[in-house]
């Protein structure tokens, strides 16, 4: 008598996003590395609360980690 193999389902897979902050007053002129105290500027205000509302669409989020630097806050 031959074994039966059961099927199991995949797998669940893993979606990372990964996102740069937005402009800031900078963006373009220097290279600000680890400036403390440089924060967003309107534009990337806007550009936050786009991708905050785009995130906001995806079905379960578990873990959202984020640098320590304001801008990317």
């Amino acid at each position: 008598m031959a074994a039966t193999k059961k099927k199991t389902a995949p797998p669940s897979s893993t979606l990372i996003l990964m996102v740069r902050h937005g402009q800031t007053p900078t963006t373009g002129q220097v290279l600000p590395g680890r400036a403390s105290g440089l924060h967003l500027a309107e534009a990337g205000v806007q550009q936050a609360h786009r991708v905050a509302e785009r995130i906001a669409e995806l079905p379960k989020i578990d873990a959202i980690y984020a640098s320590p630097l304001e801008r990317a806050r």
